[in-house]
């Protein structure tokens, strides 16, 4: 199925490129959004990729099994609340309000919200993957 509009795409890479570059979120963090939120909605060209990406930036393999719900997270990592506040924005649309406090508490605001951004820009790339049926299988 022919499913592009490149502004469009333009647009959302763009918006990932500057989530990346700025570098305040570190790696590991930013893998496991991408992981997590690809992994709830159910799109797996962007499990499969990020997964590789994050094993090139030396995640630990335990957090991508954690990320993509092949294995239970510590409880008291501070990934448990990255896991919990990009749960409820893919479910709910909105921060699980606790979770997001302690986020907010542990990276400061800024970093927080740009977990929320992050998650957003993911939940909107798995949307057009799965609405184009684009599968990691079609990746080749």
């Amino acid at each position: 199925m022919a499913c592009w509009n490149e502004a469009a795409a333009l647009g959302l890479m763009d918006l990932a490129d500057a989530l990346r570059a700025d570098e305040r979120l570190p790696a590991e963090v930013r893998e496991f959004v991408i992981m997590r939120t690809a992994f709830r909605c159910g799109a797996s060209l962007p499990v499969a990729h990020h997964s590789a990406a994050a094993r090139s930036l030396a995640v630990p393999e335990w957090l991508i099994e954690a990320a993509i719900g092949r294995a239970q997270l510590p409880l008291d990592d501070g990934f448990g609340d990255v896991a919990a506040v990009v749960d409820s924005l893919v479910a709910d649309k909105q921060a699980e309000p606790e979770a997001f406090e302690r986020l907010q508490a542990r990276l400061g605001p800024a970093l927080a919200l740009d977990i929320v951004m992050l998650t957003g820009l993911y939940i909107t790339v798995s949307l057009v993957m799965n609405a184009c049926a684009i599968t990691c299988e079609d990746k080749d």
